[in-house]
């Protein structure tokens, strides 16, 4: 989870974490088995997450871990 309010976030717009490209979902099932993705967390906060899988290993992730936002394809 990150501090970003997810309604700051263009829609649209990919996170970058580490060589990972995530898209937003609305939900795990939005996307297959094992794909990553962020989405907005109950508190509204951006999070990420891989279906059925573990977030932390696969992005490579930790507390303090970077990341960034691409709006190149973002429509706000």
């Amino acid at each position: 989870m990150t501090g970003m309010r997810a309604k700051n976030v263009p829609t649209g717009s990919d996170m970058i974490v580490n060589d990972h490209r995530l898209s937003r979902a609305r939900t795990f099932s939005d996307l297959p088995e094992g794909s990553a993705f962020w989405y907005e967390n109950s508190s509204g906060l951006v999070e990420f997450a891989v279906n059925q899988g573990d977030a932390k290993s696969t992005l490579r992730i930790d507390v303090g871990s970077e990341f960034s936002i691409d709006t190149t394809n973002s429509t706000a």
